[in-house]
């Protein structure tokens, strides 16, 4: 999902604003989330929505710039959550859109490092930090030997 809260990518090309679909695959999902319970790393699944920008695209407070009050980010962030997303990054509609366009499976494996309804500052120690930003590696490395049979 993008920041219009769209499932497609929007790209612009020699002035030209371009759409494009996006699409990840489920069974790259299911396989991604059995492994992820066959490791015990906690997952969940859901929706990423792909902010413009890892400031006010992503409603955060603690920017140079904030034009908005804390009752619109929380009614955003809860807005999103109804409809399924449970992360917010800036990559995933380029992935999506460009692994389709490949013909490629693709899938997206995010660290979620806090709670956005609880603050914008990532407050845990170094060590649980390093575990989460390895999980993503140890799962997909996992997935991807399995199904080359290793």
């Amino acid at each position: 999902m993008n920041a219009e809260l769209k499932e497609q990518y929007v790209q612009i090309i020699a002035g030209k604003r371009v759409e494009r679909d996006v699409y990840l695959d489920e069974g790259l999902q299911n396989d991604l989330l059995a492994m992820a319970r066959e490791m015990k790393i906690p997952v969940e699944t859901g929706l990423t929505m792909c902010a413009d920008d890892f400031y006010e695209g992503q409603m955060r407070l603690d920017g140079f710039f904030c034009e908005y009050k804390p009752d619109d980010k929380f009614a955003f962030l809860k807005k999103i959550h109804d409809k399924g997303v449970r992360n917010i990054e800036m990559e995933s509609t380029c992935f999506a859109s460009m692994t389709l366009r490949a013909g490629c499976k693709g899938a997206i494996v995010c660290v979620t490092l806090l709670n956005r309804m609880k603050g914008d500052q990532v407050k845990i120690d170094h060590n649980t930090y390093v575990e989460f930003e390895e999980r993503p590696f140890r799962l997909v490395t996992a997935v991807i030997k399995k199904q080359l049979g290793y």
